[in-house]
């Protein structure tokens, strides 16, 4: 099986059991921390559609805001660690903060969101309305309450568009819809092709991306 291939698998039961065990404890590592922290992209998206993890997303997102998490990112890694989850990924730059975290075969994607005007950003390309940071709603998932990306269906509608359709694939510009990138596609990928004839390696360039 592929690496593509076994991301986006069909999860069993037991693996989303263990899933949620992980995020019950992502929860209760930001209470402890005192930051806030919204859940959010496909992890909201199998909340509110399936209720419950969308079998083939690969990982559990959760969002946090960068004027409050940028300050905290080593006592972020340093509380997730104690509790045993081991850090995979990192990137520790002002825009584009962000953790990824594994634990009972399970992967947790943080990722950090910087205000500028009515958006927010994060890399030179995702952006984001900042209202749906603000005012958040808490939702029951399996279990256990979070603090959501509000209002959760009009946030769903402009990262997914049709977000009622499930799509099981990896590429994201099938799944993703065009307003939740800064820039069109075609300016995305000819900026790409241009950093890697300079020679950029790929884990510079995945900085610039979502």
């Amino acid at each position: 099986m592929s690496n593509n291939e076994e991301k986006i698998r069909l999860r069993s039961d037991e693996e989303l059991e263990r899933q949620n065990k992980g995020l019950q404890e992502v929860k209760v590592i930001f209470e402890k921390i005192g930051i806030p922290y919204f859940l959010a992209s496909g992890t909201l998206l199998g909340a509110v559609r399936e209720k419950n993890f969308i079998r083939w997303d690969w990982d559990v997102q959760c969002y946090l805001t960068t004027e409050t998490a940028f300050d905290v990112k080593d006592e972020i890694i340093k509380a997730f660690t104690q509790e045993g989850f081991v850090l995979e990924t990192h990137n520790p730059n002002y825009d584009s903060l962000k953790f990824v975290f594994t634990k009972y075969g399970a992967e947790y994607e943080i990722t950090s969101w910087y205000k500028k005007g009515d958006m927010r950003y994060r890399t030179r390309y995702s952006q984001l309305p900042a209202k749906f940071f603000e005012n958040t709603a808490v939702i029951d998932f399996l279990g256990a309450e979070y603090p959501c990306m509000t209002p959760a269906e009009e946030y769903l509608e402009f990262c997914y568009g049709d977000w009622r359709t499930p799509k099981r694939t990896m590429d994201k510009n099938e799944y993703l819809n065009p307003n939740f990138f800064k820039y069109p596609m075609w300016v995305r990928r000819i900026t790409e092709f241009c950093y890697r004839l300079m020679g950029i390696p790929k884990k510079i360039l995945n900085r610039f991306k979502f």
